[in-house]
């Protein structure tokens, strides 16, 4: 059969001839394999057929990947975005520009096309190596996150860039070993004690350090006793009008912000009676101190913004530093509210639907570990509540939902 004439190979790759403007330009395809480049050629063949007949647009012909590290690049480039197209920032994005750099030191020259399980495990293999004492399972597991999300954002310009499909379809078992996991709860408050001493310690710096610092102890407490991830916290409104608007309170549960992975997940949580007095001091607070911004935990620096994702993280390792309390971390908030309703007597089943797990119990052990023999409690034993100046002069939500 004869080869096409636009079809040339120069070197170790093959490129395509096409016109522009009356002009000839030289494409490459990025890969030596002629059934490959066929592929490619016969893709852009039959775009410009339906372009010309009026179905759909042209091939968008540009700088096509032939290397892993043209993925990788392509990714870092944007922002290293996540499934709904957000950039990242702050310590996620580190860790992705981070991941990208190992991988393209180990995988950048491979074809993106022909990247096969063992070369993954063979990179696996070569990364564990670089540690010492069992650790770096966990960067493993990072890095394939990262490569699958490279994959995900070049297909979305699979007409330009040539990548269609990710070349590993499954993912490979997890490296990270259950029983060599630091979990979550390792690093949630011993008790409520220790849970409203933290908040109070942010509470009573309100006027006396810095305007604004009494927004963390709000969402030490609400984290701890609404069990989102900190990221999902912040979308919660006060202003919320519907069940659709996370934050929205119908006096019997409160709708929470559930992003299109939690489908099939309870989209809000029954309102306690801890829940529902700190709630109602919150609003007492914020009619005080933010009246007109419309966000449950407010920015201190920016008008009419939520607080922004990486600050209290800083502002609760710094918080910790200073009560000489052990390392207590933003997933450890709602590691310590699994664990309450698991002293409740919750069953794990229930508990991942309620904070968006959809793989039923098992998800929360290997998260969280094993139940524990001790009773944990939103509320302190031998003080006030750390909400306790704000209590009893907002108004309770009445019940508009069985």
């Amino acid at each position: 059969m004869k080869r096409p004439t636009n079809l040339v190979k120069r070197g170790s790759v093959y490129y395509y001839r096409h016109k522009v403007q009356g002009r000839s330009k030289w494409l490459s395809l990025r890969t030596g394999s002629y059934s490959r480049a066929k592929e490619l050629l016969d893709e852009i063949k039959t775009k410009q057929v339906l372009a010309a007949a009026g179905y759909g647009d042209g091939p968008r012909i540009g700088k096509r990947m032939g290397q892993l590290g043209d993925v990788l690049k392509f990714y870092r480039d944007a922002g290293c975005p996540r499934k709904n197209n957000s950039k990242r920032e702050g310590k996620p994005l580190q860790l992705g520009e981070k991941a990208i750099e190992n991988l393209t030191r180990h995988l950048g020259r491979k074809d993106p096309h022909q990247l096969t399980p063992a070369d993954w495990h063979r990179y696996a293999d070569s990364r564990l190596a670089e540690y010492t004492g069992g650790k770096g399972a966990r960067t493993i597991d990072l890095a394939w996150s990262t490569l699958s999300s490279a994959f995900r954002h070049a297909i979305r310009y699979q007409d330009e860039r040539g990548i269609r499909s990710r070349p590993l379809a499954e993912r490979p078992e997890r490296i990270r070993v259950t029983e060599h996991v630091n979990h979550c709860r390792q690093y949630q408050p011993k008790d409520g004690e220790e849970l409203h001493n933290i908040a109070r310690y942010f509470m009573e710096r309100q006027e006396s350090v810095r305007r604004g610092s009494a927004v963390f102890g709000w969402l030490t407490l609400l984290s701890a006793m609404i069990g989102q991830r900190g990221s999902e916290m912040l979308h919660l409104r006060s202003d919320a009008q519907s069940p659709e608007e996370p934050g929205y309170d119908d006096g019997e549960h409160l709708w929470l912000y559930r992003s299109t992975t939690h489908k099939g997940t309870a989209p809000f949580i029954k309102v306690t009676d801890e829940l529902r007095t700190c709630l109602a001091a919150h609003t007492s607070w914020k009619r005080v101190t933010n009246p007109t911004n419309p966000w449950f935990f407010p920015s201190p620096r920016k008008t009419g913004e939520h607080l922004e994702t990486t600050s209290f993280r800083q502002a609760l390792e710094r918080a910790c530093h200073k009560l000489q309390l052990p390392k207590r971390t933003v997933h450890g908030l709602r590691s310590y509210y699994v664990n309450v309703l698991r002293s409740r007597g919750v069953s794990d089943t229930e508990i991942a639907l309620q904070i968006g797990h959809k793989s039923g119990g098992k998800l929360i052990v290997e998260t969280y570990g094993e139940i524990l023999t001790i009773k944990l409690d939103w509320m302190p034993t031998n003080e006030p509540p750390a909400w306790e100046a704000w209590e009893g002069s907002a108004p309770i939500a009445k019940p508009q939902f069985a």
